[in-house]
C-alpha cells in the first residue's frame, strides 16, 4: 500500500506532491511562503476563468472577489468541468 501511495505522488501530472525519502507533503497551497520554485505558463488567451468552491462561499467571493486567503496560488482553470469536479471535493 505504501509503494501505491508514493507512487501517485510521484507520478501526479499537476506535482501537487513533494516526496523525501518517506515523506509525502503538499507541495503549494496548504504551506505558507514555502518556495519550491513552481512556475505556471501564463495564458492570455482565455477571457473566462473558473474557480471551484463551496456555494457557501459564493456571496463573498461575489462581494469582494476570489482572494488567496492564505495560500500561495489561486486555482482557476478554463475548464468548467474541472471547477465543478473541485467544488465537488469540499
Amino acid at each position: 500500500m505504501e509503494e501505491r501511495v508514493k507512487a501517485v505522488a510521484l507520478l501526479d501530472p499537476r506535482q501537487r506532491f513533494e516526496v523525501r525519502g518517506e515523506v509525502i507533503r503538499a507541495g503549494y497551497g496548504h504551506t505558507k511562503k514555502l518556495n519550491i520554485g513552481i512556475s505556471y505558463e501564463v495564458n492570455k488567451e482565455s477571457k473566462t476563468l473558473y474557480h471551484g468552491t463551496l456555494r457557501l462561499t459564493l456571496q463573498s467571493i461575489l462581494r469582494e472577489g476570489v482572494k488567496p486567503v492564505s495560500r500561495l496560488y489561486m486555482h482557476l482553470t478554463t475548464s468548467i468541468k474541472d471547477a465543478c469536479r473541485v467544488g465537488e471535493r469540499f
